[in-house]
């Protein structure tokens, strides 16, 4: 599993096809080219070439949507820096896209039907539905099911030019992987295990008195629990008993990271409310095996080699083509 999973590493660096295009986009898109002339002629702009192939606003517009998406940015906001850099990456995958394309083309590389068909199968099972409801649906989204699978044919393709060219070309040795695990020893442990008391205060200020009470070492911390049990109720104290490191929040692996058995940690704020904790045990992890990370510590040292062989292969393609932008 662990190795088909970093396989798929290489997806990442090409143009995903979006699997249901949102709706909104486009009816976002149609405002935009009809509100105006100048608006229309700036979407369908032209922006770069390769080798005398265009590429449009349009084109980087979608190309970076789910980005815009993500960081709630609007477009119209031309002057933020934070849309002109996503303009910038998107511009730079689609050449990249053209690029790959284009080599796959020199070395004749095909996607045949078979290939196409199949991986509208796995599109439609990983989305619960069959290749006729999916095709439904991009039809009913005003989108081109031909459009569709030209893109995702391009896809395809990409992931096998990058598989040919970037990821069988890396080679990781048994000496590499000794040394990883040597030199990350940490890395490779079984969870700490924590056994805790806590105080929850609905106040920082009583936080902090409860926690300098429990420092001084003036009263047990059972006594701090029984005292703050009368006062706000038994749901505000408690222990909390196997708590496995990894499955902490963040909020809780930062403040218990350095602390040992015995220690009084606190005040520590999460949702709205303020825990005092007293580390009733703590059980370190300890070193897993050697084989049982083996083939973990491959896929890391191979994503990290990835990268470089990947940048290089780009580097490579961008060095002899005719690339032009702009502005």
């Amino acid at each position: 599993m662990e190795k088909k999973a970093h396989s798929n590493k290489y997806k990442k660096h090409i143009l995903r096809v979006s699997i249901l295009i949102l709706p909104l986009f486009f009816l976002y898109m149609s405002l935009l080219v009809t509100r105006s002339l100048n608006a229309q002629e700036a979407v369908n702009k032209i922006v770069a070439s390769v080798a005398g192939e265009p590429i449009t606003y349009y084109d980087v517009l979608v190309a970076m949507y789910p980005q815009l998406q993500e960081a709630n940015l609007v477009l119209s906001d031309k002057n933020d820096i934070r849309i002109k850099r996503l303009e910038e990456t998107a511009l730079n995958e689609i050449i990249n896209a053209i690029l790959i394309r284009q080599e796959a083309d020199k070395y004749n590389l095909k996607i045949t039907e078979q290939d196409l068909d199949s991986e509208m199968r796995r599109i439609a099972r990983e989305n619960n539905t069959s290749v006729d409801v999916l095709e439904q649906q991009i039809r009913l989204q005003g989108n081109s099911v031909d459009m569709f699978k030209k893109n995702l044919r391009n896809n395809l393709l990409q992931q096998r030019m990058i598989a040919t060219f970037v990821f069988r070309k890396i080679v990781v040795t048994a000496q590499e992987i000794e040394t990883y695990y040597k030199e990350h020893s940490d890395m490779f442990k079984t969870d700490t295990v924590y056994s805790v008391l806590f105080i929850k205060l609905p106040t920082e200020r009583e936080a902090e008195r409860v926690f300098t009470q429990g420092r001084s070492r003036s009263t047990s911390f059972a006594s701090l629990q029984k005292a703050y049990s009368e006062r706000y109720g038994s749901a505000s104290v408690g222990e909390l008993e196997d708590l496995m490191f990894s499955e902490l929040s963040s909020e809780w692996q930062t403040a218990i990271s350095d602390a040992n058995q015995g220690d009084i940690i606190g005040p520590l704020h999460v949702d709205n409310e303020y825990f005092v904790v007293y580390v009733r045990k703590k059980e370190e992890g300890t070193p897993l095996p050697f084989e049982d990370v083996y083939t973990t510590i491959e896929g890391k040292i191979r994503d990290s080699k990835f990268s470089l062989q990947y940048a290089d292969f780009i580097q490579s393609l961008r060095a002899k083509a005719d690339i032009k932008i702009y502005q």
